[in-house]
């Protein structure tokens, strides 16, 4: 079996507004999402947590890391889209939503390419 790298897209030059956009719109193409919480005065470990998207959202700005990526391969299983952020501050949040291969295609191709 042969690895596929994944694809990583270039989201560096879009707004702030854009990426919010493409955050709302993946949340609803999406068949999964989760929140992660990393408190390192408590464990190193990022902890899922049990918060509502609308809450994360209240926590993306400029300043976090974005990410658009198709997953090659992903657990060995089909590709799938993994769109989502990071905070980067004292207490890091971090959303991850999933998408299906079909699904990442139409955002990209409206907010992407």
């Amino acid at each position: 079996m042969s690895y596929q790298q994944d694809i990583f897209y270039k989201v560096d030059s879009l707004s702030l507004e854009k990426k919010k956009s493409i955050l709302e719109l993946a949340k609803k193409l999406s068949y999964e999402y989760h929140i992660d919480k990393l408190d390192c005065s408590i464990s190193w470990a990022r902890r899922q947590i049990d918060m509502s998207f609308e809450e994360v959202m209240k926590k993306f700005g400029d300043s976090c890391h974005f990410v658009v990526i198709l997953r090659k391969g992903f657990d060995c299983h089909e590709n799938k889209g993994e769109i989502g952020f990071s905070t980067m501050t004292g207490i890091d949040y971090y959303l991850f939503i999933y998408l299906t291969e079909e699904n990442l295609e139409k955002i990209i191709k409206k907010y992407i390419i």
